[in-house]
């Protein structure tokens, strides 16, 4: 082989288990208050939600339809009748509208968390303690030098390595070398 398959870095597998038990503990540390963050969103969010479905279904079940008429009278009747569906609908709608805005909340606080630089005293210690084959990897997955590290380039470095891209990197270097460094026009 030539001397490009020779720079090749073969690494055991345990390796790679340990440094990507680095790299997730790694995540967890960096990541954990901005998951405090959500969790506690998400949990204000159903409280007041229980709170103001609580308070409507209260509300709806002492409200009376007399004053649109006698109590015999076919509206009010039906009114009374479907009173407590009225409210349930309400509030069901309202359960609707709250999810679909703590799962928004949740995306962009997501989005948010993978866009924080990791410190640079994290990346010295990664560097250090992560074997050359993850940290080509991390390399490879941190596309824009112009930004910095950020946490979702250590996610993205976690998924890949765990996917096989150590062997996938590796095979394309030999085949680099296999069919030559120029490429035809």
């Amino acid at each position: 082989m030539t001397v490009m398959t020779s720079a090749l870095q073969h690494v055991s597998e345990e390796r790679v288990r340990d440094d990507c038990r680095v790299l997730r503990k790694t995540l967890f540390r960096l990541g954990l208050p901005f998951l405090i963050r959500r969790v506690a969103t998400v949990v204000v969010g159903v409280a007041v939600y229980l709170l103001l479905a609580n308070w409507i279904l209260n509300f709806g079940s002492g409200v009376s339809y007399a004053k649109l008429g006698a109590p015999d009278a076919p509206v009010v009747g039906f009114l009374t009748r479907i009173n407590p569906y009225l409210w349930w609908t309400l509030v069901v709608i309202l359960g609707f509208i709250t999810f679909f805005w703590l799962k928004s909340a949740w995306r962009n606080g997501v989005a948010r968390e993978r866009s924080v630089p990791v410190p640079a005293a994290e990346v010295r210690e990664l560097a250090q303690v992560l074997c050359v084959p993850v940290l080509n990897v991390l390399r490879w997955v941190w596309v824009d030098h112009a930004d910095p590290l950020s946490i979702g380039d250590l996610q993205r470095a976690l998924a890949e390595t765990r996917g096989g891209r150590i062997e996938k990197m590796q095979i394309a270097i030999e085949q680099q070398s296999v069919l030559g460094a120029a490429r035809p026009i």
